[in-house]
This record gives C-alpha cells, sequence and structure tokens, in this order.
C-alpha cells in the first residue's frame, strides 16, 4: 500500500524575520520558500502546537493546553473564534490530522480505552479507529483517498512499527523500525509521493533525537542524522528530493536541509537554511500558498520541597530556586546537599551549571559546543561525571569541580550516557547501546575493567548505584513498559522492583528506599518505593499549576526532594507563501 500526501505537513522552519539565509539566486536551493506577512493565530495562555489545515485552507486544526489539559482546536483564518472540539474529555487529546475530504479529523486521545480516535470537523462524538495500544505516536497520516490512517505505535512486547490501519477497523500492514525495543518514536510524516515515511527516534523532551526515512515498498529504513544533537520535525519537499529538519547542531535549533539522490539516499552533507528561528513545527497549505507555524520554546526551572513522612507536599510547601526563560534537562544534588549540578540552556547551549541548593546564583561550569548531559556528583563532591559529544561520539567524561582539565573516560563509537558513581569513587556505571541496545555498563575510574551488568533485548538504562554499594537500580522495559528493576552490584539476576510508567530512580540515604518520578493516575509526581515490600508513597501531590513535572530532573538527600516543572508557550502564526525565482516546486 503507498499512501498519498492529501494530510501530509510539510515542516519547513524559517528565520524570525521570516526570509530563508540563502541568496534567492541560489538555484541549488530549490525547494526554500519564503515566507511574508505572519499574521498571529493564537494568543491563548499556554502551548499552541502541530498545526495542520483543512483542504480548503479556511481552517486549521492545532492541539492546545489552553483548557489545562491538552485538546484539539480548530481556528477559522476569517478571525472568528478558536473551538474546543474535544472539550468533554479530561485527559489529553493531541496531534490533529485533516481527512483527505475535509469532513474529519483523526488524533490520538488517553480515552478509555485509548488510541487513534476520527470526530466529524465541526465537533461531534469521537469514534475509535484503532482499539487500545500503549506508547503510540503520529500526527496520524491519512491515506489519499481516506481509507486507512498510519500511525507510530509500539507491538509485541516492545517491538516499534509504523502501522497502518484500513478504515473503518480492518487488517493493517506494520513497518519495523531497527532500535531498541520500547524506543520512542515521534514526529511521523509520509513523502508527497507516499513511497517513504520520515520519522524521529527519542521523545520530544529528549536532548537529543535522531532523524530516519523508512521506504514504504519493502520497509527498509536508514537513519538521515547521527543523533548526536536535537534533530527533529522532519518532512519532505513536494518532489520527496529534500528532507527538512530542525537541528540544535549549531548551537541553537534552526532549519536545516538534507538533499537525496536518484538513488533516494542521502547525498552530500546537511545545509543550514535559518538562523535565530523559535519556530518548532508546521505545516504548508495543501496549495503551498500559506504556512502555518508555532513559535515559542519550552522553558523548565528547579524547584524543591521537604519529605514529609505523613502525607505529599503540594505547591504550598515548594520553593522555587531558579526563574529563568531556560531549559533545565539535568540535575543532581552533591552529597553534603549544599549543592546542585544542572544541565541549562541558559547561556544558549546546553551547559554545566552549578547551583547552591537553597537557591542563589548560578555558576558556568562548562562552555564547550554541544550539549553535556547527565551530571553526577562525586561522593567526595570533588569531580562530576556527565556524557557529552566533545570528542565525536557520545561518551562519558570526568571533570573536576575545581576548574582543572576533564579527560575521557569512555571511548567507544556507541551512544553512552546517565553515569553514576560507586559510594567509594572507584567506578561508575552508565548506559551503553554498544552490545546493540541500551544495557548497563561499569567501568573503573581509572579508565579499566569495563564489564557488562545486563544482558537483554530491552533497554536498560538510568542506573544508580546504592550508599551502602550493594545494589544498582535501573529502568528497564523489559516487562513491556518502563519500570524500575535492581540487580547486585557485583553482578546477579535482575529483578523488578515496581511496575509501573518509572524513571529518574535516586537512593535514599539509608539504601532502604528509592524515589522516582512516577505516572499515576495519568499524573506524573515524585513518589518513593520501599525495596523491602514494593510499597509505593507519594511524595508530591502537584495539582493547580499549568505545566508538567520535567521528564528526567530528580534529586535528594532525604529532606528534601529537588525536581524541574516545565512550561511549554507557543503561539500559531500564518504567513504567504512566496517562491523565489528558481525554486522549484
Amino acid at each position: 500500500m503507498v499512501l498519498g500526501a492529501s494530510a501530509v505537513a510539510v515542516v519547513v522552519l524559517l528565520a524570525v524575520d521570516l526570509g530563508h539565509v540563502v541568496s534567492p539566486g541560489d538555484e541549488s536551493q530549490s525547494d526554500v520558500a519564503r515566507l511574508v506577512n505572519p499574521t498571529r493565530l493564537t494568543r491563548a495562555i499556554g502551548a499552541e502546537d502541530l498545526p495542520a489545515w483543512s483542504p480548503d485552507g479556511q481552517r486549521i486544526a492545532y492541539q492546545s493546553d489552553e483548557g489545562g489539559n491538552l485538546d484539539i482546536w480548530v481556528a477559522p483564518l476569517d478571525g472568528g473564534r478558536p473551538v474546543n472540539l474535544t472539550a468533554d474529555h479530561e485527559g489529553w487529546d493531541r496531534a490533529p490530522s485533516w481527512s483527505p475530504d475535509g469532513r474529519q479529523i483523526a488524533f490520538l486521545s488517553e480515552r478509555d480505552p485509548s488510541g487513534v480516535f476520527v470526530m466529524p470537523a465541526g465537533g461531534g462524538v469521537p469514534s475509535q479507529a484503532v482499539m487500545s495500544i500503549a506508547r503510540l505516536g503520529g500526527p496520524p497520516q491519512w491515506s489519499p483517498d481516506g481509507t486507512a490512517l498510519a500511525y507510530l505505535r509500539v507491538v509485541d512486547d516492545g517491538v516499534p512499527v509504523i502501522e497502518i490501519q484500513a478504515l473503518p477497523i480492518g487488517a493493517a500492514r506494520r513497518l519495523l523500525l531497527p532500535g531498541p525495543l520500547l524506543t520512542v518514536y515521534v514526529d511521523l510524516r509520509i513523502s508527497p509521493d507516499g513511497r517513504f515515511f520520515t520519522y524521529v527516534e527519542g521523545s520530544h523532551d529528549s536532548p537529543t533525537g535522531r532523524v530516519w526515512v523508512v521506504r514504504v515498498e519493502d520497509g527498509k529504513a536508514f537513519p538521515v542524522t547521527d543523533g548526536a544533537t536535537k534533530d527533529h520535525s522532519p518532512s519532505w519537499s513536494s518532489d520527496a528530493r529534500t528532507l527538512y529538519y530542525v537541528s540544535d547542531r549549531d548551537g541553537s535549533p534552526d532549519l536545516w536541509l538534507q538533499r537525496f539522490n536518484e538513488n533516494d539516499l542521502p547525498e552530500g552533507p546537511p545545509q543550514q537554511e535559518t538562523a535565530g528561528t523559535l519556530m518548532v513545527d508546521g505545516s504548508f497549505s495543501l496549495d503551498r500558498s500559506r504556512f502555518a507555524y508555532s513559535v515559542g520554546r519550552v522553558f523548565s526551572n528547579v524547584w524543591r520541597v521537604p519529605i514529609f513522612g505523613d502525607r505529599p507536599a503540594t505547591w504550598a510547601d515548594a520553593e522555587q530556586l531558579t526563574g529563568e526563560d531556560a531549559y533545565v534537562v539535568h540535575l543532581d544534588l552533591s552529597a553534603d546537599g549544599k549543592r546542585l549540578i544542572l544541565t541549562s540552556d541558559r547561556g544558549g547551549n546546553p551547559d554545566l551549571w552549578m547551583l547552591p541548593a537553597a537557591g542563589g546564583k548560578l555558576q558556568h561550569v562548562t562552555t564547550d559546543l554541544g550539549p553535556d548531559l547527565g551530571p553526577r556528583w562525586s561522593p567526595d563532591g570533588e569531580r562530576i561525571a556527565f556524557s557529552t559529544g566533545r570528542s565525536g561520539d557520545r561518551d562519558i567524561w570526568i571533570m573536576p569541580i575545581a576548574g582543572s582539565v576533564s579527560h575521557q573516560l569512555t571511548r567507544h563509537a556507541a551512544i553512552e550516557r546517565f553515569p553514576t558513581w560507586s559510594p567509594d569513587g572507584a567506578e561508575i556505571a552508565f548506559t551503553s547501546d554498544r552490545s546493540g541496545n541500551d544495557e548497563i555498563w561499569v567501568t573503573s575510574v581509572s579508565g579499566g575493567g569495563r564489564r557488562q551488568m545486563t544482558d537483554d533485548p530491552a533497554s536498560d538504562y538510568l542506573p544508580a548505584w546504592s550508599p551502602d554499594g550493594q545494589w544498582l537500580v535501573f529502568v528497564s522495559t523489559r516487562s513491556g513498559q518502563p519500570a524500575l528493576w535492581r540487580l547486585p552490584a557485583r553482578g546477579g539476576d535482575a529483578d523488578r522492583v515496581v511496575e509501573g510508567d518509572v524513571g529518574v530512580p535516586r537512593w535514599a540515604p539509608d539504601s532502604r528506599e528509592v524515589y522516582v518520578r512516577a505516572v499515576r493516575d495519568g499524573r506524573a509526581n515524585v513518589w518513593v518505593v520501599s525495596l523491602e515490600d514494593g510499597r509505593e508513597r507519594a511524595v508530591t501531590d502537584l495539582v493547580g499549576k499549568q505545566g508538567g513535572l520535567g521528564p528526567a530532573a530528580l534529586a535528594t538527600d532525604g529532606r528534601y526532594a529537588y525536581f524541574t516543572w516545565q512550561l511549554d508557550q507557543r503561539d500559531l502564526w500564518v504567513a504567504d507563501v512566496v517562491q523565489d525565482e528558481g525554486d522549484r516546486d
């Protein structure tokens, strides 16, 4: 089956002044459009994103959290008020896609049961097009005749696929995708000629992302980018010979393009097309005369709450430690409880910064180009281990906090990240895909004696070493969803501690409990899990504030829980499209 381009959103991010940086006389840039006459379409507080044009070009569907949770909205371009089409549902509804005849909108929803839903474009009761499935990605893509939908999903114990589902619910075809089990894939788009899909390996919250292409005819997939930087929001030119994507490989997010040769393979190096843009994603109208796009970014700041034994902490108990227009990705607390080490883009690049645990002035620690991620304090508070791509591959490095020269601990073509120190400071456990998928490894800080701790087809990641040195806990997808597991630090069989959507494990000082970020009843909070009986207790109950708990930042000394709270601020704009002389489309 070959799908068409009737409902395809082609993403092109352009400079803040809406002009591309390539000179109009350069005919080699045949698929770059120029935008003029920008008009702001939405002004709500929150995030308006993923615009999708109606076939007649008169309306735009999009996702927005204006009402307190993600809903599907439609805005007319004649100046009328936007309408919430999914206000009946308290959970999230997202990633809309207009049917080729303009009569229906497909979207993803966590309604019970969750899946892909279709509703009348003017509003009405949604019907389920794809039955309940976990780890669903989109936006859904319509076939040109409106008889099938394609979407990303995870099946059969974690295998990622693109599934093409006949409508109404009928036979489905699957394209298997490469990568570890339960790998997160997003940003599905189909080429206008229906021969290819493009998608991104990595969640929207991840500091890195990798663009892939898969051929519909035979399911062959190949990477377009190396995954060392944040590459996302891909889409095709109208002739399917150029793939656009957003990348921060030059320090800030901008539009890049990759051309393809007559054999449908990448040809030449990627080319940067814009500079200084804050656009996130967008789509052309079907006649390519107009372009809708979102502008904004995600902000994330550091908070802390006291840990109570008899109740969860609320916003009334919380202290805000940073308050900036920046994104804090990761954080860790020193053993003495006095200093935080952060990954923040407050300087324009994801660098390491140090912050007093009670709040105060931020100190810039690293300034190398490219992201420095997952910092962890050594037990003596003298060194920081972190993951960086400054050598060309993503490896583990160690840096003395006093400011002397950093040194590289691992040297491998694999992606190596999430370091954690042994309590005596002699070894570091980390995540590596050097064996083909994410596993837990341990290496001596002196650089020798590496050993593989886990060996499972699923992904094992985010290790944390217990203060008493006896255990490593980690997150694993081997049971079908991210769950907390542990194994003896000297090797042995792993056993599951707690099920559910959990992440970012951090030990209590007594090694008897583990704090995690966990999703329970549809909301993310900080929880603590007993290793003796597996019982869970809520540490926070964070409700009534716009935004959400950061996905990758948690630290504790047993007295306070430190975390990030993130807020997505985006608005939609619409501009006219002008084709420069020499452009082909």
